[in-house]
């Protein structure tokens, strides 16, 4: 359990270690301050590195037996399980690096703390408007502004399929049956950022998330818990607890349990 001390300090680390830093970055990053990682739409920044270094050198004093997971330090490893680790901190210092690169403003900084393979505590938060989300295990999920308003996010269940999925990041053998789903929904948009997708379930933006087989835990494990404490369900396709971190499979998030139902049996095609 994190206590009010700790999740306020979490917060004024977070905030105070990459608001300022992305803030001064965005929209003024030269060409030699990006690179390529998996992909050309797979980016990095000079900035993701140095957010990433000062959240973990600030948190690190809080968590001092924890193991630290970042996306940036995790980069050049083949292959890792954020499961063999009984405490972890995982950070995604920019996600969305993509739009942060190319001057949209639609990215976030997560942070999961996990104990005994369970996320604990969460936030997200958004550098630019200054406010985040942040959920413990057991006593629900909040938004928060930076003069100090909080307000407890309970999902409402609303008519329609409207949600999140990023067509391109499927693979060769999944592409077609995605663009068939698409045209079934009554929305489905990508943000190219998993903060705001989840944060957009949390706002009533969209009632599903659907992933590409490639899922990363530092993309996941904050929104997962933030939506579970909001009253919404997530899973595998398969059925697999989204608790457990496994690759090669596509993870679906859901306003309720019923919805992530109703979903799942258009998209089997997908297994």
């Amino acid at each position: 359990m994190i206590d009010k001390q700790t999740a306020k300090q979490i917060f004024d680390i977070v905030q105070a270690q990459s608001r300022d830093t992305i803030r001064s970055n965005f929209r003024r990053l030269q060409q030699k301050q990006i690179q390529t990682k998996t992909s050309i739409t797979d980016l990095v920044t000079d900035c993701d590195k140095k957010v990433e270094r000062d959240l973990i050198t600030h948190l690190k004093p809080l968590f001092p037996d924890f193991f630290f997971m970042g996306e940036e330090m995790m980069a050049d490893e083949e292959s890792f399980n954020p499961e063999q680790y009984d405490k972890l901190v995982i950070i995604d210092p920019i996600d969305g690096t993509y739009n942060f690169a190319h001057g949209i403003s639609v990215f976030g900084v997560m942070v999961a703390i996990r104990v005994n393979q369970e996320t604990l505590f969460s936030m997200m938060y958004d550098p630019i408007n200054d406010d985040w989300v942040w959920a413990q295990k057991g006593e629900g999920c909040y938004w928060q502004s930076s003069d100090g308003e909080t307000r407890k996010i309970e999902i409402e269940e609303k008519q329609g399929d409207f949600g999140f999925i990023s067509p391109f990041l499927f693979d060769k053998s999944q592409k077609e049956t995605i663009l068939n789903l698409l045209s079934t929904y009554d929305r489905a948009i990508s943000f190219g950022c998993s903060c705001h997708e989840y944060r957009g379930i949390l706002f009533g933006a969209g009632n599903f998330y659907l992933t590409q087989k490639g899922t990363k835990p530092w993309d996941h494990y904050a929104g997962l818990l933030a939506v579970s404490e909001a009253g919404g369900y997530s899973a595998y396709l398969d059925g697999d607890s989204a608790d457990v971190f496994v690759t090669g499979k596509n993870l679906l998030v859901a306003s309720s349990a019923q919805k992530w139902h109703d979903l799942s049996i258009n998209m089997k095609g997908l297994l």
